[in-house]
């Protein structure tokens, strides 16, 4: 089994269930819960997993912050904590490749944040769809800089400066050579090239 950060929807209810709760001040019972195989034991969700083919009922484990297990009933007892998770969707960190965060932008588009959108959805990487060109560029890269949790990726605008109505159709301002060196120097961040949105009909 591959191991596979999974993202569990943040609306969930489920409360967490400590294990070994009688007799846990005794030396015996916390070397006990040291000694646990895993940190955490999701039971009873709908894991749906494409890269492994799974699309059933079953439950995962995680140790150390990645997923260590994942079977048809994994012991309670295994973990340092379990929660219930029946009745939910448990699913590897979803991508949405069509957003706009670019915060303080001039763009006509709206930017959102994806700290406060993202999770809510059970997404962990979200794609730029073409706000920032070029030119600003090192601006984009610090606004991705202040967001801790989601994994940020952008497709770049041909058009230098941006998502601005009043340039993305002006040809002076599509410069390809600009927009493959800028793509090459920050092949962290940019995955492609966004072309769109013309308004001359000249």
């Amino acid at each position: 089994m591959k191991r596979r950060n999974f993202m569990k929807n943040s609306m969930m209810t489920g409360g967490v269930i400590l294990n070994g709760i009688h007799g846990m001040n005794s030396p015996k019972s916390a070397f006990a819960q040291e000694r646990k195989q895993y940190d955490l034991i999701l039971k009873g969700g709908h894991v749906i997993d494409p890269a492994n083919n799974i699309n059933k009922i079953m439950d995962v484990a995680v140790s150390g912050g990645e997923i260590a297990r994942v079977d048809r009933d994994i012991p309670a007892g295994d973990a340092r904590r379990t929660a219930d998770v029946s009745g939910y969707y448990v699913t590897p960190g979803l991508i949405d490749i069509h957003t706009h965060i670019f915060k303080g932008f001039k763009s006509w588009v709206v930017s959102v944040d994806p700290e406060y959108s993202a999770f809510s959805s059970g997404v962990t990487t979200i794609v730029d769809a073409g706000t920032v060109g070029a030119n600003y560029i090192m601006d984009f890269k610090r606004n991705v800089d202040s967001y801790t949790k989601t994994r940020v990726l952008a497709f770049l605008n041909i058009c230098a400066d941006g998502m601005t109505k009043n340039d993305q159709d002006n040809p002076a301002m599509l410069n390809v050579d600009t927009a493959v060196r800028t793509a090459n120097n920050h092949t962290d961040i940019i995955v492609g090239y966004k072309s769109a949105h013309y308004w001359q009909n000249d």
